[in-house]
């Protein structure tokens, strides 16, 4: 669920790019200096935008993410804290790379714009295309990361619940068996003040098993626990 909701976040950002290259560019080819300045604040103000909300989007994915897995009935204190902390460094690093990203684009944006803004349009339209390439290929970069990033935390998460499933089937297994040698305790116990009472005697412990294994066999012969 995370990695396709970060998925609409790239092609969010994608987009939002490509609509700031192709502005910029256009701008620039028919623009005086003065005209040139003001599209380059409007498409870094637009790349501005588009990052923080995609640190809004991504922040809210993981937080939704890290509720879900709250609802499991292993999820203890210790792993939670365990998740929100690798979940804390994966957004860090995906923010990172986004202002990176932005960072990097604005570089290139003023670059391209004061080298090319006394060439031809067929030299700005290659720029163009050069960029978009950039761009298209930085994005192809960081969406693999982000992918094996993701992969890497679901399995860390996947793993540690089985761990916790595994300790807590462990739990209830030596409960059962503290429990079942009480009641074994109890029984022989009543065995033995019953038989002081019927036979007017304490039985040692292995006359009062043996009377005990009798009865079972009694007991099913006659047919007692098809009932």
């Amino acid at each position: 669920m995370i990695y396709f909701i970060l998925s609409i976040i790239l092609s969010f950002i994608i987009t939002v790019l490509l609509i700031v290259v192709y502005l910029a560019i256009s701008r620039a080819q028919l623009a005086n200096d003065k005209k040139n300045k003001d599209a380059y604040s409007q498409a870094i103000q637009m790349i501005n935008d588009a990052r923080m909300a995609s640190m809004h989007i991504i922040k809210d994915a993981h937080l939704k993410a890290l509720r879900t897995l709250e609802n499991s009935s292993v999820f203890n204190k210790d792993l939670k804290r365990e998740v929100e902390t690798s979940i804390d460094h994966l957004t860090n690093k995906h923010l990172t790379s986004l202002d990176s990203l932005s960072r990097e684009l604005e570089e290139s944006y003023k670059k391209a714009v004061t080298e090319q803004k006394d060439k031809d349009i067929t030299t700005i339209e290659s720029a163009s295309e050069s960029m978009k390439s950039e761009i298209l290929r930085e994005v192809e970069e960081f969406k693999q990361t982000l992918q094996k990033e993701t992969f890497e935390s679901q399995e860390m998460v996947e793993q540690k619940v089985s761990e916790e499933y595994e300790k807590v089937k462990s739990q209830i297994e030596d409960y059962k068996n503290v429990e079942i040698k009480k009641i074994d305790e109890n029984m022989f116990s009543i065995v033995l003040i019953a038989s002081k009472k019927i036979f007017g005697r304490t039985l040692d412990l292995d006359t009062h098993e043996q009377i005990v294994i009798d009865s079972l066999e009694e007991a099913k012969k006659e047919g007692v626990f098809s009932k």
